[in-house]
């Protein structure tokens, strides 16, 4: 006999959710993340943090 096999939704597991799911899109700080242009900044400001195998010391 076979188990029945389980039907998932986005609310089954809460660990599996998008960090974006959990966060209020309506909210004005996430609205303006939206509009930074992260590769700009990025770029303007990432030589000053130094990078040790992979991450980013602040």
């Amino acid at each position: 006999m076979k188990p029945k096999k389980q039907e998932s939704s986005t609310c089954d597991d809460l660990f599996r959710l998008r960090l974006e799911q959990l966060l209020d899109q309506r909210h004005v700080l996430y609205r303006l993340a939206g509009k930074i242009d992260w590769n700009a900044v990025e770029e303007r400001f990432g030589r000053l943090y130094e990078r040790i195998n992979g991450v980013r010391l602040d």
